[in-house]
């Protein structure tokens, strides 16, 4: 049973493999732009998305100035910002006020990161998303 099994295996991999090498060894992105029929931004929508991802780029540089220094290590650092923008958060609407509030932390020292964090959101004035909010307030939820 358990030779069948790995023969099973070694036939997948094996036909893997032949596909892999059927596969071209460099691929031209323009030949493949036009097989596809893909059509390319116009450079006002290119420059907007460039715009875009260097606002991302800026503002994650500065949560991590933000919180380093309740890391030791620049390792945790990213990997505390990378879970705070992947994780859940619970937006409420009162008013014209847009409260944002990110789940409790595990560790001390990721609440009081994300505490700081949200109190600097909170004293900036300058977060204007046209969304017709006077103010959006940033919180840390409470463990239950």
């Amino acid at each position: 049973k358990l030779r069948s099994k790995y023969q099973e295996v070694k036939r997948t991999i094996d036909d893997q493999i032949k596909k892999r090498e059927a596969l071209p060894k460099k691929v031209n992105l323009f030949d493949r732009i036009k097989e596809e029929g893909i059509v390319r931004l116009c450079d006002e929508k290119k420059l907007f998305f460039d715009w875009l991802k260097m606002n991302a780029i800026w503002s994650k540089r500065k949560i991590v100035e933000l919180v380093k220094p309740y890391y030791k290590d620049l390792r945790d650092v990213n990997r505390f910002v990378n879970s705070i923008l992947n994780s859940r958060t619970y937006v409420r609407k009162q008013g014209r006020q847009l409260h944002v509030s990110f789940p409790p932390q595990r560790s001390k020292r990721a609440r009081e990161a994300l505490i700081a964090l949200c109190n600097y959101a909170n004293s900036t004035d300058n977060i204007h998303l046209d969304l017709r909010f006077d103010k959006i307030t940033f919180s840390v939820g409470t463990k239950h």
